[in-house]
């Protein structure tokens, strides 16, 4: 082969001319070798395991989906708009059908029943920023769909161990060890998935996995600066106390972070000082209680006066600004310790300290679904006040205590679990008779003296009260 030399004279050519120059001197430079750019490798490798990923969801979600349509328990059929809803959204990677099915299914009938929308708390801000958050990476995502999937066979009783969870869950874990080791390890999108492992891991009732995941949740947090450095991302931020909060109150350790946002509600809902004194003057004139949970005793009033007031039917209150209460008040009872220096000592504080803590248990979930969590400490502290003096002390608070404990301990279908609850029915029935209370309406006169919803706690007390009585047992 003749090798030739050409001359170019690129004095007077233009831009134009001088790019095509380069061009066609690097076509002659790189000619017979093979180009391989780093950004195309890692392209194409990405792009690789997302296909492999939802080849093997989509067999596995078939597979899944043609068992759930026949076995969909409470969760029916997903209404067209939804699906539209869902598949209006510009999400990281291509949503196939099934994908575009769990989310719908989640949205539609699973988030509405974490939360008691009954009451006036609004779900519907929380499900957009559902959909924001799964919109911020592909790794972001898939971990999302795991731990929606993770809820809808929770919530239709599929159980934990079927092929598309743990598929699912296995791809997570690939995408959070991902995340972890790159310059986004400690993103708050990072937070959140591994918040999704935690979850998940509890639905497997797989605790010493979710403890391990929670040591490493709360050492990323330390490393960013502390729990304030979440606060761009709200939702992300009041989960990690949701959580932080369960795992206190399942173990019995005190929780690791803390937050207060009761004066910010205060303002944001005009709650009356008015109202807040004279709920510190009932409580005074009752009992002689101690400051430190006298004035939490009087913000969990005030969220019931909200709630149960007659002429605000139409209230309604933002999830975010829910969950702040719900947190708030956590935090400050179980920074409290009369049930753990004293539980066997009934006094008020200790009382009014598990009743509240059990009411608030309550609102995490809405009644009559499945727990999640046990809380297997709580509920021995509550089945060893309560029986050892139930009879000897102030009976109208000991029932309230009995009746909200009977709420907390309740499956799906209104009866108490068999598993903590058999021991209850009893002791409400001996302690009603030494009262002489015969009917629900002289029972609940008694209790709604307490920290009381009535749309949240009326109907599951009356279930509670026929189940003690021998009445039928009315399924949901």
């Amino acid at each position: 082969m003749t090798q030739t030399f050409h001359f170019v004279n690129g004095a007077c050519a233009d831009r134009k001319e001088r790019k095509e120059l380069r061009r066609h001197v690097m076509i002659g430079k790189n000619a017979g070798r093979t180009i391989h750019r780093p950004s195309r490798i890692k392209a194409f490798q990405q792009k690789s395991l997302e296909l492999r990923d939802e080849n093997v969801a989509s067999i596995c979600t078939k597979r899944d989906f043609e068992r759930d349509s026949m076995n969909s328990g409470k969760v029916g059929k997903v209404p067209q708009w939804r699906l539209s809803e869902v598949k209006s959204v510009a999400f990281p990677v291509e949503l196939t059908p099934q994908y575009a099915e769990i989310v719908a299914t989640f949205l539609e009938f699973i988030a509405d029943g974490m939360y008691p929308s009954h009451i006036g708390v609004s779900v519907e801000d929380a499900k957009r920023t559902w959909l924001q958050v799964m919109t911020a990476d592909s790794s972001t995502f898939y971990c999302n769909i795991a731990l929606m999937q993770a809820c809808n066979a929770l919530f239709k009783d599929e159980g934990h161990d079927s092929v598309i969870s743990t598929t699912f869950l296995a791809r997570s874990t690939a995408h959070v060890r991902r995340k972890i080791e790159s310059q986004d390890a400690l993103s708050c999108s990072t937070v959140a998935m591994v918040l999704s492992l935690v979850t998940q891991e509890q639905f497997r009732n797989e605790h010493k996995a979710a403890r391990i995941h929670l040591d490493g949740l709360i050492r990323m947090i330390h490393l960013r600066g502390g729990l304030d450095t979440l606060a761009e991302t709200v939702q992300v931020l009041l989960k990690v106390c949701k959580t932080d909060i369960l795992f206190a109150l399942e173990y019995g350790n005190t929780p690791v972070f803390y937050r207060d946002r009761m004066p910010q509600i205060r303002l944001m809902y005009t709650l009356d000082y008015t109202a807040c004194d004279m709920n510190r003057n009932i409580l005074n004139s009752r009992n002689h209680i101690d400051e430190a949970i006298l004035y939490i005793l009087v913000d969990i009033f005030d969220l019931c006066m909200l709630f149960n007031d007659p002429h605000g039917q139409h209230f309604r209150m933002d999830l975010y600004s829910y969950q702040e209460v719900i947190i708030s008040i956590s935090y400050r009872l179980l920074a409290l310790d009369y049930i753990y220096q004293h539980p066997t000592v009934p006094t008020t504080e200790i009382t009014y300290q598990l009743g509240s803590i059990v009411f608030m248990m309550i609102l995490f979930l809405q009644y009559g679904r499945r727990r999640l969590h046990r809380f297997t400490r709580i509920t021995q502290l509550l089945r060893g006040v309560i029986e050892l003096h139930f009879t000897h002390y102030d009976k109208d608070q000991m029932l309230w205590l009995m009746i909200t404990g009977g709420i907390w301990m309740m499956d799906g279908v209104w009866t108490l679990d068999k598993r903590s609850g058999d021991w209850l029915p009893p002791l409400i029935l001996e302690l009603a008779q030494d009262l002489g209370v015969q009917t629900w309406e002289e029972a609940r006169s008694r209790i709604i003296k307490y920290p009381w919803i009535y749309k949240l706690q009326d109907e599951p007390g009356k279930k509670i009260w026929d189940r003690v009585h021998g009445g039928s047992v009315v399924s949901w």
